[in-house]
């Protein structure tokens, strides 16, 4: 193959006009694809040449034979190869050694390449654009089945925006030629698409587009009229259509915004130069005994390249969107939302309020009310991306009683041809072949699960193996883990995990780090939910987007944790999460709730955490597992840092300085010198403000288990509860309470009755997580061990 292109997915193209025949490879298109071969040959006909007086006289069926990659019509997930044979060749038209270049053709630098200009153009012919026509219509019909069309027109022919058809003719009379503008719309796509800079949309489009011989211009939306504009005139204002959907009042920004989709249509317009086979003499030189000379040229030519280049433009535009969205889906999970309403208007309205950040939905019928259960057809339609439907048993986790043939009777109803669903999932040991078939013919692909609520699966890619079979069947895997170590296994056994295209999860909050960073078990896709089912660890599509940034990161992204216990309720990363944005840093913080010490620091150690949050209980046991302490933490007595420094795991105390920080701003002070604070608890907490105070030159004074006595005008909690409920503030005092969750604690809200200046302990977190960062950061920069997890590059993807 001669002639390539695409990041993931990867076309390549190979002959030449006259040459016996054409051949594309079409590599990492997904697999369980139908194509409508019916369909294919009516896009290549509106391509093939000898189809019109306005086109030239050479006919070519432009049959596509697919040699590997297809059975039965359906994509294997190996290359997609085909073949068009050229059975109109004349290349004696051309002569048998021509060294005169045609004015116009790339015959010139190919003399300087080769010492000889091939016949017809060779490979730098129009006659190529069949093959990428081929694969760019089988890309079109994959985007059409995610709700994505692709369409092109004629814009303008030799300047003129009608009578297209007489103005060719009039070229064409002259012995002339004329060339034009096509635009191009893709409706249908997700906002968000693309990249800054070398991975945005226009850059990739537009590179692909140069491709197309003949194309010397590419603009969006308004090209180069946006140098005439002013910004508000250019600007496209947002607003909300009656669905609650963001758009935009205008597309001057032809659906790109900083090299990505905003989810209006993507538009843009290419130019293509007059056909440079004119039939009039022109001068040019005679290359091989270097002397000026006409040059005459004879043979079968279009008059205007324009009208058959309509089909190719839509072609390499659906490649180039298929490759964006098969790259993303390849490099990160999809983030897929559980509906859990009891009607689909229910459902359809968790999807519309989470939108933005679900890539696919689950519709979970087993939830559903009888009558909307025999409804569920119609609702891939009306959300526009691709549908998981799922009839769970109450025995894998379910809300449905009934039996197996009931089942069987809904699939059955639901998965005729043109449901419009993209997946179904069927239980390992619900193995139906009638129903497999179904979804098959349907072109819905079948996800085989594994549903475990007594702890861990073993051997996780065996198992996987197992259950795909040599089928298409995507694997499913879910378990409840008993401690972190099942996190970690799952974590090690699915580093290099790549042959079978799958999705593994823990359930639990122990296992949120596994659908937070699903990308590390090379998990297809990752569960949230808007509403019913936070029992088994999910968060809204939003928290995993925004705070843990599921879309932001690579699977070689720096990974640090919080750890404590239970950890129901932790802001650590998003906030540090945030922060991570901000610095535009590949770099994730999960929380991973550990009943002991020990357990934790594994994690940390197995997974390659750099640094990890602890907090209560753990920041005094975790100090003897630990290799090294930090002066500061010595002084302390406590650890809510560990970092790996060096190969060695360092404890680190920050939240002496954090609460520092947030106190002096609080009292909007520079020193407390003199003045007494009152401390209420004595844990690890408890220290490290103590710590603090006596070095900011306070009179401290701890009170654990026993009444607050008066006259102190600074009092911190240092505990998770009112620890003095009978209390009675004097409303001189400023109270500062470590807890940050809720915002105004019972101490809190006493306190600021009475007239007290009162504050949450959210400005300690932040004020101590900068210090954290900080630690990150100088260990980043220095020499460490190698990491434990091997990590390598997904080479497999599925059909969605």
């Amino acid at each position: 193959m001669n002639k390539a292109f695409g990041d993931f997915l990867r076309l390549s193209v190979a002959g030449a006009s006259h040459a016996s025949a054409l051949a594309f490879e079409l590599a990492n298109f997904p697999a369980g694809f139908r194509i409508d071969e019916t369909e294919l040959a009516a896009f290549m006909a509106r391509r093939a040449p000898g189809c019109s007086p306005l086109a030239t006289a050479r006919k070519e069926p432009d049959a596509v034979v697919f040699t590997s990659g297809l059975a039965d019509g359906v994509t294997t997930g190996g290359v997609l190869c085909g073949r068009i044979a050229n059975v109109d060749r004349r290349p004696n038209d051309y002569g048998a050694e021509r060294t005169v270049p045609r004015p116009g053709h790339a015959d010139f630098p190919q003399w300087v390449r080769m010492g000889r200009i091939p016949t017809g153009g060779g490979s730098n012919s129009g006659r190529l654009t069949a093959a990428l026509c081929a694969a760019g219509g089988a890309c079109l019909q994959w985007l059409e089945r995610r709700g994505i069309r692709v369409s092109a027109k004629i814009d303008t022919i030799g300047g003129k925006a009608d009578d297209f058809a007489e103005t060719i003719r009039a070229a064409q009379a002259d012995g002339d030629s004329v060339g034009g503008t096509i635009v191009c719309e893709a409706t249908g796509l997700p906002p968000g698409v693309g990249g800054a800079l070398f991975d945005g949309v226009e850059t990739e489009l537009a590179g692909a587009l140069f491709a197309i011989p003949g194309v010397k211009g590419v603009e969006f939306g308004n090209g180069f009229e946006v140098a005439k504009m002013r910004g508000s005139e250019n600007n496209d204002p947002f607003r909300l259509d009656a669905e609650g959907a963001v758009v935009t009042d205008g597309n001057n920004h032809g659906g790109i915004l900083g090299g990505m989709t905003s989810g209006m249509p993507l538009r843009l317009r290419v130019a293509l130069k007059p056909t440079p086979t004119v039939f009039r003499p022109q001068p040019s030189v005679d290359l091989a005994r270097g002397v000026e000379t006409p040059c005459e040229i004879k043979g079968r030519h279009d008059p205007c390249i324009v009208v058959r280049a309509v089909p190719v433009v839509e072609a390499v535009t659906a490649f180039v969107l298929t490759d964006l969205l098969l790259a993303d889906e390849a490099a990160r999970p999809r983030v897929c939302l559980t509906l859990t309403g009891a009607t689909l208007e229910e459902d359809l309205a968790q999807f519309r309020a989470q939108r933005l950040f679900a890539d696919m939905v689950e519709l979970r019928a087993d939830l559903l009310s009888e009558r909307d259960v025999d409804a569920v057809r119609a609702f891939p339609a009306r959300v526009g991306v691709p549908v998981i439907l799922t009839f769970r048993r109450q025995a894998d986790g379910g809300a449905f009683a009934g039996d197996e043939e009931t089942r069987a009777d809904f699939f059955r109803r639901a998965l005729a041809p043109g449901c419009g669903f993209a997946y179904v999932d069927f239980e390992d040991d619900f193995r139906r072949d009638d129903l497999a078939a179904l979804a098959r013919a349907a072109g819905v692909r079948v996800v085989r699960s594994v549903h475990r609520f007594d702890g861990p699966v073993a051997g996780v890619p065996s198992v996987c193996r197992a259950l795909r079979g040599d089928s298409d069947e995507i694997p499913k895997i879910a378990f409840t883990p008993r401690s972190l170590a099942d996190i970690s296994a799952l974590f090690a056994e699915t580093a290099d995990f790549t042959d079978v295209p799958h999705v593994v999860c823990a359930m639990g909050a122990r296992g949120f780090a596994s659908r937070a960073l699903a990308a590390r078990t090379r998990s297809l896709w990752t569960y949230a939910s808007a509403a019913g089912l936070d029992g088994i660890g999910h968060v809204t599509p939003r928290d995993l987007v925004r705070d843990f940034r599921v879309r932001g990161v690579t699977r070689d992204a720096a990974l640090y944790g919080v750890t404590g216990w239970p950890l129901k309720t932790t802001r650590s990363p998003e906030i540090n999460n945030a922060a991570f944005v901000a610095e535009a840093a590949d770099a994730v913080m999960v929380p991973m709730p550990a009943e002991t010490a020990e357990e934790a620091l594994a994690f940390m150690k197995a997974t390659g955490m750099r640094g990890m949050a602890v907090t209560i209980p753990h920041k005094q046991a975790i100090m003897p597992l630990l290799d090294e302490i930090a002066p500061e933490a010595q002084a302390v007595g406590a650890v809510n840092t560990v970092v790996l420094e060096h190969g060695r795991y360092v404890g680190h105390n920050t939240d002496a300085a954090g609460f520092s920080e947030a106190l002096l701003r609080f009292l909007g002070r520079d020193t407390l010198v003199g003045e007494r604070v009152a401390v209420l608890g004595a844990g690890g907490a408890s220290k490290a403000v103590v710590y603090a105070l006596e070095k900011l030159g306070a009179a401290v004074e701890t009170f654990h288990r026993r009444p607050l006595t008066p006259g102190f005008r600074v009092v911190v909690n240092a505990t998770p509860v009112d620890p003095i409920p009978e209390y009675a503030f004097a409303g001189d005092e400023a109270v500062y309470d470590l807890v940050y969750a809720p915002p105004e604690t019972p101490l809190m809200a006493r306190a600021r009755a009475a007239g007290c200046r009162v504050e949450n302990g959210f400005s300690m977190l932040e004020a101590q997580a900068r210090e954290q960062r900080r630690l990150y950061a100088a260990s980043a920069k220095k020499k460490r061990a190698p990491l434990v997890l091997k990590r390598g590059k997904i080479t497999t993807v599925q059909s969605a």
